[in-house]
């Protein structure tokens, strides 16, 4: 351990002591991106609003978020002096995203995760995980996948409680066509021009405005709708869509109550829309590309065309015809994929916070807990 590291573990011991000296103990800081919430940070926050401890939740006060948080509970300024000064002294960070969570060993970190975990992570999880790193999945076979060589997390630190954000999930279908593809982490460095001339702006561009498509989907009376990926959004004003296509501009929450059919790629998006027994497509256009360590992650346990809830397509004319065939069978899931979906998650209820919640009131020990 260098000189450095040392200085720095002395400096936070010390803030941590003084700190608790004011806040006491029991002080959970809960998050989701800096500058957008909706997801399980958020989901979470809001399930242990009447528990007994003192929580936070980190967010931008840039954000369009912001204000709806404020109305939840408690906020702090991401990134703030009293921020940084929180992560020192709070018993449990908790949040969807691993920013900061390789800091600050002595604080118990949970992992609620920003999705359902299908391909092999370990190329980044293991750079943050330490002793007390914990993280939550769904289903028995991510759970296996993440105490897999790949990885080195600790079993006991993998938790079976499912994803806070889908207990908040409702089915609300308005006849939407929702199209959303994930990002890709070569494309971020890219200026506009370059962009353009990529495979994904192509194929999605193409996709968004494919007429005979979307006036095909207004005849049955569905709309064709856009959902950028937050980490692409500064891309957003690139895409020239045809005018009848829709642009969400709300939480992914609503999209998928209003959806009736979802076209994605590899995106973790689908595990959501599958729980509510609403067909899936997985339009895999760069299949070859997408694995070749290109992006943070690499094929994993999960095998779209063998466990995925949907039909995996990998050209336009295909995709076209098979959004068509559902449209014109009222986007009625198919019953094997009903069957994959039942075997796939471990819990079909709303209980998943209750169930982060307990584990971790059991690693922190109820002594410091507040009898409810």
């Amino acid at each position: 351990m260098t000189v450095k590291i040392k200085l720095k573990k002395q400096l936070f011991l010390i803030i941590r002591k003084i700190g608790r000296l004011f806040w006491g103990k029991n002080v959970w800081l809960v998050s989701d991106r800096e500058m957008f919430a909706g997801d399980n940070g958020e989901a979470f926050f809001k399930y242990i609003q009447n528990k007994p401890v003192k929580s936070y939740f980190a967010i931008s006060k840039a954000s369009k978020d912001y204000d709806r948080i404020c109305s939840i509970g408690k906020v702090v300024d991401y990134g703030s002096l009293l921020y940084k000064f929180m992560l020192c002294v709070v018993d449990a960070h908790i949040s969807s995203q691993t920013l900061h969570m390789e800091n600050h060993e002595e604080t118990y970190q949970i992992f609620l995760q920003h999705g359902v975990a299908g391909t092999d992570l370990s190329s980044f999880l293991n750079e943050v995980c330490h002793n007390n790193f914990y993280m939550i999945t769904s289903s028995a076979d991510e759970k296996k996948s993440f105490e897999g060589e790949s990885y080195i997390i600790q079993e006991k630190k993998v938790w079976l409680t499912g994803l806070p954000r889908h207990d908040l999930l409702y089915s609300k279908p308005s006849k939407k066509i929702t199209i959303s593809l994930t990002w890709r982490k070569y494309l971020l460095d890219m200026d506009i021009d370059m962009f353009k001339e990529s495979l994904y702006f192509k194929i999605y561009n193409t996709l968004l405005n494919d007429s005979e498509l979307i006036d095909i989907l207004e005849n049955y009376g569905y709309k064709l709708c856009f959902k950028l990926h937050p980490e692409m959004g500064r891309y957003k004003d690139v895409f020239v869509m045809n005018e009848k296509v829709e642009v969400w501009d709300t939480s992914y929450t609503e999209i998928f109550a209003q959806s009736d059919l979802l076209v994605t790629d590899y995106s973790s998006i689908a595990f959501d829309f599958a729980i509510l027994r609403k067909p899936v497509i997985y339009y895999q256009f760069d299949e070859d590309v997408f694995w070749q360590g290109k992006h943070n992650c690499t094929k994993g346990y999960f095998d779209y065309r063998r466990d995925g809830f949907g039909e995996v397509v990998e050209k336009h004319d295909e995709l076209r015809e098979l959004i068509i065939s559902y449209v014109e069978a009222k986007c009625a899931i198919k019953s094997e994929y009903v069957e994959r979906i039942d075997k796939f998650f471990a819990y079909h209820d709303q209980n998943n916070s209750e169930r982060v919640y307990e584990k971790i009131v059991e690693l922190l020990g109820r002594r410091y807990v507040v009898s409810e």
